[in-house]
């Protein structure tokens, strides 16, 4: 298990920041199984007058990701902390299930396991706007496995490619909590 924490775009990361850092995000470390290989990388940036952090787990070949912005930092670590956690607990049987399929019977800690029932994008100026290209790898996969992944990350879309119907599509969450697709057609001049 191994937490980082740094600091980007000229940020520097002082010891009683990092020491928060490590603090908020123990509670994610102690999610998982001690058998269970677990990275969380915290990354701190300071936006104007705000401060953005990001942070990702990387758990049994799955990534969690969340990101906030505030004007306090410690706020924001704390936010993106419980964020995390929050995602974890939504998708946690289905994470278990999977992975029980596979042998491994041990994925959370028996402390969470209690509480719970109780690629560096490219950045491109136009017109005088920053636009951030990401190139992810596309591997087919099922509408549900798309929207479980979408859930793990905690953004409101998730790109793939659909193997039932083997072509691009997005999946999002709409305004009234239900999901939605959009598929591409290549249209050939």
């Amino acid at each position: 298990m191994k937490l980082e924490v740094i600091g980007k775009e000229k940020y520097e990361v002082s010891e009683s920041e990092k020491a928060f850092a490590e603090k908020a995000f123990a509670k994610v470390l102690r999610i998982f199984h001690k058998d269970i290989n677990t990275d969380v990388k915290v990354i701190i940036k300071k936006v104007f007058k705000e401060y953005k952090v990001e942070a990702s787990v990387t758990a049994l070949g799955e990534i969690i990701r969340s990101e906030v912005i505030a004007k306090d930092l410690f706020k924001a670590l704390t936010e993106t902390s419980d964020k995390i956690v929050s995602q974890i607990k939504k998708v946690k049987g289905k994470v278990k299930n999977k992975f029980n399929r596979v042998g491994i019977k041990e994925v959370y800690t028996e402390e969470f396991e209690r509480e719970s029932q109780v690629s560096s994008p490219e950045v491109d100026i136009i017109d005088g706007i920053k636009v951030r290209t990401k190139v992810r790898d596309l591997r087919p996969i099922s509408l549900e496995d798309a929207i479980y992944q979408m859930e793990l990350t905690g953004h409101p879309f998730y790109l793939y490619y659909d193997k039932e119907i083997e072509r691009v599509a997005v999946v999002y969450k709409r305004l009234d909590g239900a999901y939605a697709t959009l598929e591409a057609n290549v249209i050939k001049d």
